[in-house]
């Protein structure tokens, strides 16, 4: 056998170049062409990937076009986007539409709705078209009367972390989302700063997620909320990451290309004999 000796190598990732954005109005989906990484066939190690540096510029609101309507008996709500406190919002709200009137308890965080048209009126009906459940506690359905108390609490918070995910490469992670036998997130950064400040994470030791692949020459990366959906960078601010890409064995045994095809065929000979030596019973004594 021959010895195969293997080095670390780190990817940089550089959200600047317009032509890397996945999405051509967002750049936080990255597709990535890189010089590739192979192992050999006969090699016995296996890719290890690990987040070692993070850096964003956290230019997020807690409102935003994805979740910013809500529909009220069939009246449309829009929010202006942006970052808002509690009171804040609250007499925003009561500015949309002179039907409605919103009031909030600090002690509970819960939001109230009272309607004002009574005509015909004898319940509120949060319909379909809303997106603003989770910053506003709301539901969606037919309430019956017209004071309506939200069942969830409010929530200004955008995401409490970023999750990295590597789209087109594997890894023997788990999620309790995708449940299956592997899962592309890599690693998951919490958010220790507030909004419109730069996110600053480094691992000098990072965790290794083994690999299932034996040939990288692209890497599709993603930012996503806890909710695992996209990340949204208002202005689309140039972000930062590097990928450290190692070996599980940094020295492997690689075995003689003739001796493991001679190997190889020496098995499927085995299971041909073993087939051929089968006697089948008689079906009569």
């Amino acid at each position: 056998m021959n010895e195969v000796k293997h080095s670390s190598s780190k990817i940089f990732i550089n959200s600047s170049n317009t032509k890397d954005w996945a999405i051509s109005t967002t750049n936080t989906t990255l597709n990535l062409q890189i010089q590739p990484f192979i192992l050999d066939g006969y090699d016995s190690s296996h890719f290890i990937i690990g987040l070692e540096q993070l850096s964003i510029p956290l230019s997020v609101y807690a409102v935003n076009s994805q979740n910013n309507v809500l529909q009220i008996n069939g009246y449309t709500l829009v929010l202006s986007t942006g970052n808002y406190t509690i009171t804040d919002l609250k007499d925003h709200l009561n500015t949309l539409n002179t039907r409605f009137v919103f009031s909030y308890s600090s002690t509970k965080n819960l939001m109230t709705l009272v309607s004002t048209d009574t005509e015909n009126l004898t319940s509120i009906v949060i319909g379909s078209l809303t997106t603003a459940q989770k910053i506003l506690g709301v539901v969606t359905g037919t309430k019956t009367g017209l004071t309506y108390t939200f069942e969830n609490m409010v929530n200004l918070t955008f995401t409490s972390g970023i999750i990295v995910q590597l789209n087109n490469i594997s890894t023997t992670n788990r999620d309790t989302v995708n449940k299956g036998s592997g899962s592309n997130l890599l690693a998951r950064v919490p958010i220790n700063c507030a909004p419109f400040r730069i996110l600053n994470y480094f691992n000098g030791n990072p965790f290794y997620s083994v690999l299932t692949v034996r040939y990288i020459n692209s890497i599709s990366i993603s930012l996503l909320n806890d909710d695992l959906s996209p990340l949204r960078l208002e202005g689309n601010p140039v972000w930062y990451a590097v990928l450290r890409v190692d070996y599980a064995d940094k020295v492997s045994m690689q075995k003689d290309k003739s001796a493991y095809e001679d190997a190889k065929q020496a098995e499927q000979s085995k299971v041909v004999t073993i087939k051929s030596n089968i006697v089948a019973p008689p079906l009569f004594k």
